[in-house]
């Protein structure tokens, strides 16, 4: 075996790197920006807010979400790991913060359509 690279390697290794790029640029367009915060208690849905007009919505579970700026995060929460709280912001589809103890959900919706993918 030699120890030098040929140009089949060459070759090779730029078919590699373009398939990764092409790859990343194809999941990385997965997301849609938001324009709808839709909120579940228990998995009932609690309500359906607009992305771009700041509010703050405080739920009977202790948990405060605050939607600013187009984008939403739960401000408050007194369960007791405060992951949901730790999530930080959201604003594009389909990003959700969960919060297990007090079952509330909230994801954002996007301007597209709300499934993942069609079978024929």
């Amino acid at each position: 075996m030699s120890a030098y690279i040929r140009k089949a390697d060459i070759i090779l290794i730029i078919i590699l790197i373009a398939a990764g790029i092409a790859a990343t640029l194809a999941f990385s367009g997965a997301e849609s920006s938001g324009d709808r915060v839709l909120v579940t208690v228990d998995g009932s849905k609690y309500g359906s807010y607009d992305l771009h007009k700041d509010r703050t919505i405080k739920l009977d579970t202790g948990n405060t979400i605050r939607i600013e700026n187009g984008k939403v995060f739960m401000k408050k929460s007194t369960c007791h790991g405060q992951d949901c709280v730790k999530k930080g912001k959201i604003s594009h589809s389909p990003d959700s913060i969960i919060c297990l103890p007090h079952k509330v959900v909230v994801e954002i919706k996007g301007k597209t359509n709300d499934y993942d993918t069609v079978a024929k």
